[in-house]
């Protein structure tokens, strides 16, 4: 496990073996994706093409990496049906798998499963809001869902949007501005939404006072729609089936389930506050009392219900939402693959903290505590980070 963060601090220790061989599977049909364009980019501002080649009627391809990039970690795509396919190319690989769709401008099979938003304070005069949409592809066969309007959105008509990134759980997220439309609030990613889910994660600023009533609109209906406050913030819900859930990395968390798009979702935040840099996951969750300003858990008529006993909708997710919220305060709220940033004060205290958590991730798999599944998604994510807090310095 030292050698495994030794590596990456250096960004590049061993060298990506050459030639590095693959194959591309088009999951839809189930056959090999002859003639597919596979392109190599470099992990750097703007993804710099290294080289490209096209698979063989068999999906089989081989890259020769340049002496000069040996060192270097890669991006390696499959540009297929007017989609990107990418795979994350740690230096030393040797070969790779990636698996393609058939795309259509609709398919069916698509839901929301989470919109989370994490809020905080930038000035006396600022609301900052980090807000993740979760939406799954379960198309029978699968298949991609690829449009001008691939995933709409609404957004305060005040709101500016800072930044914003789409991406796969677990892999890595790239820029993607969402495009406004013609109604006034509502934009659009034109990025494609793969069998699969696929996070959407968008950056934006409101005017504030202290006190800010907000009415959210989905676009389709949400599994999950979770708010979550840093202390010293207060939600007052303004609509009912609002319940507290487990805190989250010293966020105070609440959930509406099963929201559709008709339904009235209302509710006011007050206070001010900072998304903490290093909160202990493990630290049991403590109701805020009522005077500090921060969510109220059972307070009747209009308070927080009680906890909900259902699983915490952001374990899933939160390795992805903690990656933006890391490369926020590394970046200074900065464009996930943007331009290089200076070192922040507290940057080495973020790095340290990044590799206690892969020391703790090993721990956990080494005593059972998650899949593989679940260990290679969230180690996916620590790395993005820890490769990015490294570059910025």
């Amino acid at each position: 496990m030292i050698k495994f963060v030794l590596a990456l601090a250096a960004l590049g220790a061993t060298a990506m073996a050459a030639p590095v061989t693959g194959n591309v599977l088009n999951k839809t049909t189930n056959k090999p994706a002859a003639g597919a364009d596979v392109v190599v980019s470099r992990v750097t501002e703007g993804l710099p093409e290294v080289t490209r080649v096209k698979t063989d009627a068999k999906g089989n391809f081989t890259i020769n990496i340049p002496d000069t990039d040996a060192n270097q970690p890669h991006l390696i795509r499959v540009e297929y049906g007017g989609a990107n396919y990418p795979k994350f190319a740690p230096p030393g690989t040797q070969s790779v798998s990636i698996d393609v769709y058939d795309a259509a401008k609709q398919v069916e099979g698509i839901t929301g499963s989470a919109d989370i938003l994490a809020f905080q304070t930038v000035s006396d005069k600022e609301l900052e809001i980090i807000e993740t949409y979760v939406v799954r592809n379960e198309s029978n066969p699968p298949r991609t869902q690829l449009s001008e309007r691939a995933f709409e959105l609404y957004l305060p008509e005040a709101a500016k949007i800072e930044n914003a990134a789409a991406g796969r759980a677990g892999g890595m997220p790239v820029n993607t501005a969402p495009v406004p439309q013609s109604e006034k609030g509502k934009y659009a990613f034109i990025y494609p939404l793969r069998p699969g889910e696929t996070l959407f994660r968008i950056t934006y600023r409101l005017p504030y006072s202290g006190k800010l009533d907000l009415k959210p609109r989905l676009t389709m209906p949400m599994e999950n729609f979770v708010v979550m406050m840093p202390p010293g913030m207060k939600l007052d819900p303004k609509s009912s089936g609002f319940n507290a859930s487990a805190d989250e990395n010293g966020m105070h968390v609440a959930v509406v389930k099963a929201v559709q798009p008709t339904d009235r979702v209302e509710y006011e935040v007050s206070g001010s506050g900072k998304i903490p840099e290093r909160a202990d996951e493990n630290q049991p969750a403590q109701a805020p009392a009522d005077n500090a300003g921060n969510l109220q858990r059972t307070a009747p008529g209009g308070g927080l219900g009680a906890p909900i006993q259902a699983p915490n909708p952001l374990d899933r997710y939160k390795w992805w939402i903690f990656a933006a919220v890391a490369l926020a305060l590394i970046a200074g709220a900065g464009y996930v693959m943007g331009r290089p940033q200076s070192a922040k004060p507290g940057r080495d205290q973020l790095l340290a903290a990044l590799k206690e958590e892969l020391f703790r991730l090993e721990s956990d798999r080494a005593q059972g505590k998650l899949t593989d599944a679940e260990y290679q998604e969230y180690k996916s994510a620590m790395d993005i980070v820890l490769r990015r807090a490294v570059a910025a310095g």
